[in-house]
């Protein structure tokens, strides 16, 4: 698996501003953290359109993941305007397919991080921006807050906030893209059953079970995945109700 990730703007582009703080070294900074989350915890290759302070044409960025074949590309844009929060875009006409599934789940991941700091959800979003239309894959783009809102700008400086978000959105396209853990294996989906034809009545349990493995290392490393994600997580035998 290949995430192109592209951190908007750079070079003599330098996109938002506010006094001395540019668009292009925040969202550079949250591209380089991103791909650090995702190539410490995930068996995942990550490449960007830039690593440093230089222009890249639109275009530019979407041939540079066309040629390599990546199976996501992620752009990465610092939003302004007199709002406030946090915005994702798929490319019109995408939101009911495999693209509009993936940007769902990372929305969600990132959503449930940021409320937690009163961060304002602005919703999923289509649009025809040029790395949308031009890429051959599954692609996205994130507005991250807004540059010219206070409330908003003291947690885009911050280093450990950026680094909280790359955790979010790496957490959140792991689970969109099905990456395993290193060393680990992807998560198994559990087959489904039918509803129950009748109430059975207060008091019942019900189990969800989410693999089913021969391996007991296997078994171990989805738990293990399940609780990273905040999920409680156990591993019984089959011969404990577990089949």
């Amino acid at each position: 698996m290949l995430v192109c990730l592209d951190p908007g703007h750079g070079g003599s582009d330098p996109g938002a501003t506010f006094g001395t703080l540019y668009e292009k070294t925040l969202t550079l900074s949250l591209a380089l953290a991103l791909g650090r989350r995702l190539t410490d915890s995930y068996a995942v290759n990550v490449m960007y359109t830039r690593q440093d302070d230089r222009f890249v044409a639109l275009s530019e960025r979407a041939r540079m993941a066309n040629d390599a074949r990546a199976n996501f590309f992620l752009s990465i844009h610092i939003n302004a305007g007199g709002g406030e929060g946090y915005e994702d875009y798929v490319y019109p006409g995408t939101e009911p397919t495999r693209t509009g599934r993936i940007r769902d789940i990372l929305h969600d991941y990132i959503v449930h991080f940021l409320q937690k700091l009163g961060v304002d959800d602005r919703g999923k979003k289509e649009a025809d921006f040029a790395v949308l239309r031009e890429t051959a894959m599954d692609a996205a783009l994130l507005e991250v807050l807004f540059i010219d809102s206070a409330k908003d700008r003291a947690l885009l400086v911050s280093a450990e906030f950026q680094d909280q978000f790359a955790a979010a959105a790496a957490a959140g396209l792991a689970d969109a893209l099905r990456l395993p853990l290193k060393g680990g294996t992807p998560p198994t989906p559990a087959p489904t059953a039918p509803p129950p034809t009748s109430s059975p009545g207060p008091g019942v349990l019900y189990r969800v079970q989410v693999g089913a493995f021969h391996d007991r290392q296997r078994a171990d490393a989805l738990a293990a995945e399940l609780r990273q994600k905040g999920y409680p997580a156990i591993v019984l035998p089959a011969s404990d109700g577990g089949h």
